[in-house]
């Protein structure tokens, strides 16, 4: 009989193997408490250099006892669309078991000027045209030593090094134009300096540096037009006018609340939000939110209560905002977020307050 076992477990290990190109993870089958990832589509794929998205069939998520999964998988990769690479798409879930699964999508970025490509049958077609139009080749990468802004006391000269570089012509840094960097270092005021460069494929870039010129004490102040361009921000984004006597110019402190809701935003852009040092209330609750970037918001001191419920969230990092002198309420209902015991707990100890209330 112990034979006859064994024999049986060779067997089914020899089914298993031979399939390279399948999506099928034997662990799946093997334990079969484990979620199943399902991958729609090609597992490796191409891209052309100067692509900037990925464009799949799909992918999918089933658990026996939990059913459909697929709005919490974790789509993460480490694409970076500006090199030649190969690089890795990773799929994670998690059941309510604790029981967890990954899968991969392979990718690589291709120069498609490295040579012509074959039509199929027996010509070349001319990598420099596609559908009659010439092929502008990668746009060039702008790299300032210090991404800012700047704070400069008065009196005090601007000391920054920039590169600019494109995968056809290489280092074109001595094509740089820079336009604004003549601001009066013994002025108080906030000025923008412009870096731009053109490829020989006449692909143009610009980067934008803030410089703040000023005494200690007035470099949290926020500008007239810092001011003006969220009032408009707000007014077309969130659709509500801003409550100027809730606001402190000189703290940067509003004392009231910021609210996107029921907008049906599928994207938000915080940065005119960074101006504040405080805010009391922030709502972007009943919207289509799948991601949210909450980086222009690290220096920000207080935000008392953050409402992200009943969008589509099915993950969100907040570790920008784990800096926070103090958040009461955090509100996250209504959204595919499965957080482990574990989860919580780093969530609770990111925030580090005692009063700190999570809403699931």
């Amino acid at each position: 009989m112990k034979n006859i076992l064994t024999t049986l477990a060779l067997s089914s290990i020899i089914l298993f193997t031979g399939c390279e190109n399948s999506d099928t993870d034997y662990e799946e089958v093997l334990n079969p408490n484990k979620p199943k990832i399902t991958l729609v589509g090609k597992i490796n794929m191409e891209l052309n250099l100067g692509t900037t998205s990925i464009t799949e069939e799909g992918y999918s998520a089933y658990d026996q006892a939990d059913g459909d999964l697929t709005s919490s998988i974790r789509r993460e990769h480490n694409i970076d669309f500006t090199k030649i690479g190969e690089y890795t798409v990773t799929y994670k879930v998690e059941d309510s078991d604790g029981y967890k699964n990954t899968k991969y999508r392979y990718v690589k970025i291709v120069n498609p000027l490295s040579s012509g490509t074959n039509n199929g049958n027996g010509s070349t077609i001319d990598p420099f045209y596609n559908n009659g139009e010439t092929y502008r080749g990668s746009a060039p990468v702008i790299t300032l030593s210090d991404d800012g802004p700047i704070y400069l006391a008065l009196g005090e000269s601007l000391n920054i090094s920039f590169t600019a570089t494109d995968f056809e012509d290489g280092n074109l840094g001595n094509h740089v134009v820079v336009e604004g960097a003549n601001f009066n270092i013994n002025q108080e005021a906030s000025n923008i300096v412009l870096y731009t460069v053109t490829d020989s494929d006449e692909n143009t870039v610009s980067k934008a540096l803030t410089v703040i010129v000023g005494s200690q004490s007035s470099w949290t102040d926020t500008s007239v037009s810092d001011i003006d361009s969220f009032k408009t921000w707000y007014r077309t984004e969130c659709g509500r006018s801003f409550k100027s006597s809730l606001y402190n110019e000189t703290t940067g402190r509003y004392s009231g609340e910021i609210s996107c809701a029921n907008r049906g935003l599928h994207y938000v852009d915080l940065n005119p939000m960074s101006i504040f040092t405080s805010i009391d209330s922030i709502d972007f609750s009943h919207n289509n939110l799948e991601d949210i970037d909450f980086a222009p918001l690290a220096n920000t001191h207080v935000i008392k209560k953050l409402d992200l419920s009943y969008n589509k969230f099915n993950y969100i990092d907040f570790s920008p905002l784990y800096n926070l002198h103090n958040i009461n309420e955090l509100w996250i209902n209504g959204n595919s977020l499965n957080y482990t015991k574990s989860e919580r707990i780093e969530l609770y100890e990111g925030f580090n307050n005692r009063s700190f209330t999570v809403y699931f």
